[in-house]
């Protein structure tokens, strides 16, 4: 009985280490933190469907979430530098208008220095319009900014007068940039994401952003830097945006105000217009004792005639290029966890700080 009991034991003992052997087997086809790709990548693709492949001019975008969820992705403040190392080229685009080639400046991630990196998905786009009478020059810190978050932004000069006539002209740039994409010879060729259009401007240019919006059902989502809505200005005789378009402008809003930026941007054709009229979701800064000019590079340029105000302007950019970034993290890639640098406790404590009011629904 003793020598059978012995060998019952010996073969249940055999059966045990079998499945174990088994299981390992089955584990080592799943996807984890302990596969290969052990650290987390930038905007880091699972979906072998947005690969870059000989296929992609049958379905180069689908309807499908690019970005995909990821426990593993590493959460930095949105006020720092991003994944990627950014840089810029000068690109002509044909203005279909004047039919002469505009100048634009393009802001991309890049891993060589060279390229648009593409290694982890097609890349969200930006759309960047100057205030009035202003060089597209003054705004590269947030093309930069922006670019080593993984969003390629253009940022062009006003080349028409008007904020609708400007509006048009994004469009414009949005037709060309499609036509690009699918030519092998293009800088953009297979690397933008046109499921992913997006405006933001500063003054009359974020009001031709959030104009854009309403033209172009491209647009996902408009980001305006004090945005001007004052339909007496010479240079800007459009039909009023706020509050009579906004009800049809149904995508995210992102707005930027200077609180003591009257002088150039009337209280009641103001951000604070924008916000009230806009749906939801939307969310607005104002910036305590900010001037109209506090947005830009260089506030004290010879074009800026506006009042500089007392808020460090320096702060005001570096709040404003993070607030963008959270919200495209959020809005655009449906990455949740920068909400805190949205509209949660890291904004809480800027408010706290005395540096700004908020608000959002």
């Amino acid at each position: 009985m003793k020598i059978r009991s012995l060998i019952i034991l010996l073969f249940l003992l055999g059966l045990a280490l079998t499945s174990t052997q088994c299981g390992d087997d089955d584990d080592s086809n799943s996807r984890s933190s302990s596969d290969d790709d052990d650290e987390w990548r930038p905007d880091d693709d699972a979906d072998d469907d947005d690969a870059i492949d000989d296929d992609v001019d049958d379905d180069y975008n689908d309807d499908d979430d690019d970005d995909a969820d990821d426990d593993d992705r590493l959460v930095i403040d949105p006020e720092n530098a991003g994944y990627y190392d950014a840089a810029v080229i000068t690109v002509d685009f044909p203005d279909p208008v004047s039919e002469n080639d505009k100048a634009i400046d393009v802001y991309y991630p890049t891993s060589d220095g060279v390229t648009i990196d593409v290694e982890y998905g097609l890349r969200p786009t930006i759309i960047f319009a100057p205030d009035e009478n202003l060089s597209k020059s003054l705004y590269a810190s947030y093309g930069t900014h922006l670019a080593s978050w993984g969003y390629l932004t253009i940022i062009r000069d006003n080349y028409r007068s008007g904020s609708e006539n400007l509006a048009m002209l994004n469009g414009d740039i949005l037709d060309w940039l499609s036509t690009e994409i699918g030519n092998e010879q293009s800088f953009f060729y297979h690397a933008l994401d046109m499921n992913k259009y997006l405006a933001a401007g500063h003054g009359s240019g974020g009001k031709a952003a959030v104009l854009t919006a309403w033209m172009d059902e491209r647009i996902r989502a408009t980001m305006a830097l004090d945005p001007n809505d004052d339909i007496t200005a010479i240079f800007d005789p459009d039909p009023s945006v706020t509050p009579e378009l906004m009800s049809f402008i149904d995508v995210p809003g992102q707005y930027f105000g200077a609180y003591n930026g009257a002088d150039c941007v009337p209280d009641d054709e103001n951000y604070a217009e924008y916000f009230d009229s806009a749906p939801a979701p939307v969310y607005e800064y104002a910036f305590l004792g900010a001037g109209h000019h506090a947005f830009v590079d260089n506030p004290e340029c010879a074009a800026c005639h506006c009042e500089l105000g007392v808020a460090d302007a320096e702060r005001v950019k570096k709040l404003t290029r993070g607030f963008m970034v959270a919200f495209l993290n959020v809005r655009i890639r449906g990455w949740d966890e920068f909400d805190y640098y949205l509209s949660g406790l890291g904004v809480e404590q800027d408010v706290n700080m005395g540096w700004l009011l908020f608000r959002d629904k």
